[in-house]
């Protein structure tokens, strides 16, 4: 049975930023009223700190500053209070804290990375790097522990939440310290660690560009694109004029003449 805090007033958020700071790594997680952060509002904030889950409605609470404070860290610093923070594609959810709160989060452990440079395509046909699919590889002992159940496009604008949507939020976090823990070993193992940190590093620049995007001179592109064509076309007639015409070939085993 899943354990966690619904918060619904912002006197509480005080001191779950203190957990937030006194935490070694904390799960993190949001949901959202659209995947588009310039249209949409995060309504919930989920975090695993050392002492508990919360699952933080910021429409009931009118404000999330106080956690933002917490997990902010605009300079990059390591160290002094300054959590791991983990979540799964944990991309999108900077970009939201980035846009609406100009909130930076770092140090950071994005599962979904950590699963992908680990199996690197070595993974069984048909199964994924979704946060389900990890914590089934990863810990297999929660099989029948956790609902599966997908809220995730269920409509987070509704004044009133459900259950199932407040269960949902809460698993999401409720054993990322643990996969932390789990993933961080085996890349460890892999000689990956820093490999890791690049990937996680980049997060930064990637967010950037989603949210700002980046210039493009489509014209210079259009003429870069017919040049290497014409190039490919010159080369292609090339190499067929150094290969001796087919006709006169012997006809491969098993095949007719």
């Amino acid at each position: 049975m899943l354990e966690y805090t619904y918060v619904t007033s912002a006197e509480d958020l005080g001191r779950i930023a203190n957990e937030i700071r006194e935490s070694d790594a904390v799960g993190l997680d949001l949901e959202t009223t659209s995947l588009d952060p310039y249209l949409g509002k995060i309504r919930i904030l989920s975090v695993k700190t050392h002492v508990g889950v919360y699952v933080i409605d910021a429409f009931q609470t009118g404000t999330l500053q106080p956690v933002i404070d917490a997990l902010n860290n605009p300079t990059r610093q390591t160290g002094g209070g300054r959590p791991v923070v983990i979540g799964q594609n944990l991309n999108f959810d900077q970009k939201y804290l980035l846009h609406h709160h100009n909130c930076l989060l770092w140090p950071v452990f994005d599962t979904w990375k950590a699963s992908s440079l680990t199996y690197n395509g070595k993974i069984p046909r048909g199964t994924h790097h979704n946060l389900y699919a990890i914590y089934r590889r990863e810990m297999p002992e929660l099989q029948g522990l956790m609902k599966e159940e997908d809220w995730g496009a269920s409509d987070w604008s509704v004044p009133n939440l459900s259950k199932g949507q407040l269960d949902y939020a809460a698993e999401d976090v409720t054993y990322m310290t643990d996969l932390w823990q789990i993933m961080r070993g085996r890349l460890k193992s892999l000689g990956l660690l820093q490999c890791a940190l690049l990937e996680f590093s980049a997060g930064w620049a990637e967010v950037q560009m989603e949210l700002n995007g980046m210039p493009f001179n489509q014209d210079r592109w259009t003429d870069l694109a017919r040049s290497n064509m014409r190039k490919a076309d010159a080369l292609r007639t090339t190499l067929q004029a150094g290969l001796p015409h087919p006709y006169g070939q012997l006809a491969l085993p098993g095949m007719d003449a």
